[in-house]
């Protein structure tokens, strides 16, 4: 993401920003208490149960059976792909725009606009209470969820 110096108008470009900022809490907010918890409750479950009705049942299962499970498994992996995935771009996309910001000839050289980029802060789609998403998130998901799908078939076989 190359920003065009020439055609930037700095104090609009720090306005936005400043107002994506603003999104961001509101983004939060909501997705700690309703988005959050509804994609994990709902891909942890769908993944964990289609692979091991897959593992566990083999040749067992009728083959329509099979197909949905097989659908259902890379529909969820596809969810948590997307939505961890893009929560990880904007925390990377905002912080190189202000890397690109700092190193602009305006920021050198006017005082009020050093102290404005300098105060910016990249974006960060919360996850917890003090850990926000990267674009590494969705595999450490998918890994819990592969483990929680070892445990469901170690419990299988010990019956």
């Amino acid at each position: 993401m190359n920003l065009n110096y020439s055609s930037i108008d700095f104090s609009g470009t720090v306005q936005t920003f400043r107002e994506m900022q603003i999104v961001m809490i509101l983004y939060n907010s909501f997705h700690q208490r309703i988005v959050l918890p509804a994609i994990l409750t709902v891909t942890v479950n769908v993944i964990s149960t289609s692979t091991f009705l897959i593992v566990a049942s083999g040749s067992e299962v009728p083959l329509p059976l099979l197909t949905f499970n097989v659908v259902a498994l890379l529909i969820g992996i596809a969810i948590e792909v997307v939505a961890f995935g893009a929560a990880g771009k904007i925390h990377e996309r905002s912080s190189q725009m202000i890397h690109q910001l700092k190193h602009r000839p305006v920021y050198i050289k006017h005082k009020l606009v050093r102290l404005s980029v300098r105060s910016f802060v990249p974006l960060k789609i919360q996850f917890g209470s003090t850990s926000f998403m990267e674009k590494s998130t969705c595999l450490s998901v998918i890994e819990f969820t592969m483990g929680q799908t070892a445990n469901l078939l170690l419990t299988r076989s010990q019956n």
